[in-house]
């Protein structure tokens, strides 16, 4: 599966700006949609764009890597039912569920990947913050 487009939202940025500065306590991101449509990634995009979405807990962790990145992850694992069509083409990282239409943090497009009944897709999303001078 290839990513074919990615991009941090302008929603995320504003918030990432505001936790810097401690305007806002209330951002979180902590789960994981997937939907079907391929429309390329684009920093105004707030949710999925397709027809067929499914959300769910991300499993967030983060950690330092050996070139002293800091890496927020996230994980979930999807089956054959979870999307009608079961062809995956998109995903978002964003708040939870309940709000996922509108508060996502990355939106991200890759080649389908179609399940069948016995398959299933593990999604690992990672944002790397890097200190440069």
């Amino acid at each position: 599966m290839a990513i074919t487009s990615s991009a941090i939202t302008n929603i995320a940025k504003s918030g990432i700006t505001q936790l810097l500065g401690g305007a806002n306590t209330t951002l979180y991101y902590q789960c994981i949609g997937v939907g079907n449509n391929t429309v390329t990634a684009n920093e105004s995009n707030v949710g999925l764009i397709g027809d067929e979405r499914k959300w769910k807990d991300g499993n967030f962790s983060y950690f330092k890597n050996t070139n002293n990145s800091y890496i927020a992850q996230w994980n979930s694992s999807w089956i054959y039912g979870d999307l009608a069509t079961h062809i995956f083409r998109e995903l978002v990282v964003c708040q939870n569920a309940t709000n996922a239409t509108g508060k996502s943090l990355l939106r991200g497009v890759y080649d389908a990947v179609t399940l069948g009944a016995d398959d299933s897709l593990a999604i690992t999303a990672q944002i790397s913050v890097t200190e440069s001078a």
